[in-house]
């Protein structure tokens, strides 16, 4: 990680990926649906997002240092896909890390075990 600042960051997918997170527990518990059913209950209704309050999520996101950051090298995004055997999303991921130099990264995916140069922060699940 930079020692030039104190601060933390995020990428577009993280935010993309906590957003949805949110609106699929939200939708679970107004509907009493069952995880692996949500993509059918949304495409059947997709009304069901329109009245979710996303102010929850932006609030998370407006945390003072914490900081959105882009990538600019597509190519790593492939790379680290075939490299660490990757989704998309968590390429993404280790892209925009790679190209801000941090290597610290706090996610209970698996995944993230298979690349070596990372410290991976695994948090307590309730």
């Amino acid at each position: 990680m930079s020692k030039a600042r104190s601060s933390d960051f995020f990428n577009l997918t993280v935010f993309d990926e906590t957003f949805f997170n949110f609106i699929k527990a939200k939708v679970i518990g107004m509907y009493g649906a069952k995880r692996e059913g949500f993509n059918d209950l949304y495409k059947r209704n997709p009304d069901i997002v329109s009245g979710i309050d996303p102010e929850p999520v932006l609030e998370i996101f407006q945390i003072d240092n914490l900081n959105l950051i882009t990538l600019t090298r597509l190519s790593l995004v492939t790379k680290f896909s075939n490299k660490y055997s990757l989704l998309p999303a968590d390429a993404i991921n280790l892209a925009v890390m790679k190209t801000h130099d941090i290597t610290n990264l706090a996610s209970n995916d698996s995944d993230f075990e298979r690349v070596d140069w990372i410290k991976l922060y695994k948090p307590k699940k309730e």
